[in-house]
């Protein structure tokens, strides 16, 4: 655990001794861009595999599936997916798996001892919940990850008997782990609308920077990456009906450089 910071080897320590007093489901909160899943690979993962447990590692976006999938055999750890469509290797040490696939599949879930469910407050949903209680049924520990450690509705993350806290978002600016942000508002709330154009916002204070722009809608997003686009600022609309190959064109392009910016709706929130 010698590449995490100090903050996660805290928090790895915080969840350790959680299970230690007797909790079998831990939530861990930490802001986003914490490093949850770099913690939950180096600090849990790692170890437990070390220790010839099994672990599987839930998430319900192919894209947080996939990239957990590769960081976790960055680490020379073996990794079966369990994917519909993918090829499966159930005699892996780590599955990482589709929240969709394990809820068709409930009465065929891959053995694990160890469990970690991503974006752990959309857990409260019947099949998530469901699937965590077989797996505690099986005397697996569970441990969720999140930002945010509330549902929507207002309903208690019961499914969960202890939290562990990592540092505030403040708290890792100060620390170097997160870059000071710069925040452009309006003067006063407004009732509605946007106080600028996302494109000349982009246009006029970040050109030469890559971005992430949310629209209301699709056809918004498609008229802003075509305005950039033609401003020569390279942009593509990421939306929820684009193609697994689609998105996986777009990631490629995004790491060659040859997309600057991203717009989206809803496709972007998690991960």
């Amino acid at each position: 655990m010698s590449d995490l910071y100090p903050y996660q080897r805290d928090a790895v320590a915080a969840i350790q001794a959680a299970y230690r007093d007797g909790a079998r489901s831990v939530l861990l909160q930490l802001p986003t861009g914490g490093g949850k899943t770099h913690l939950s690979a180096r600090g849990v993962i790692a170890p437990s595999v070390a220790k010839g447990r099994k672990v599987a590692f839930v998430a319900d976006l192919e894209e947080i599936v996939d990239d957990t999938a590769d960081r976790l055999r960055a680490l020379g750890l073996t990794v079966g997916t369990v994917k519909a469509g993918r090829a499966a290797d159930a005699t892996a040490p780590v599955q990482v798996c589709s929240l969709q696939t394990l809820a068709r599949r409930t009465d065929a879930l891959p053995d694990a001892e160890r469990v970690i469910i991503d974006e752990a407050h959309v857990s409260s949903a019947r099949t998530a919940r469901e699937i965590l209680q077989a797996y505690k049924d099986r005397g697996a520990l569970v441990l969720g990850l999140t930002a945010t450690p509330a549902r929507g509705d207002g309903q208690p993350l019961d499914e969960f008997e202890r939290l562990v806290c990592g540092p505030s978002m403040r708290e890792l600016i100060s620390a170097g782990a997160l870059v000071p942000c710069t925040v452009f508002a309006p003067p006063r709330v407004l009732d509605k609308g946007v106080c600028e154009d996302p494109v000349q916002a982009v246009l006029t204070r970040a050109m030469e920077r890559r971005c992430v722009v949310f629209a209301p809608d699709a056809a918004q997003a498609v008229r802003i990456s075509t305005e950039l686009t033609s401003a020569g600022h390279i942009t593509v609309a990421v939306l929820d009906g684009m193609g697994r190959d689609e998105r996986r064109t777009v990631r490629q392009r995004l790491s060659a450089g040859t997309v600057q910016s991203l717009v989206t709706v809803r496709a972007l929130q998690k991960g």
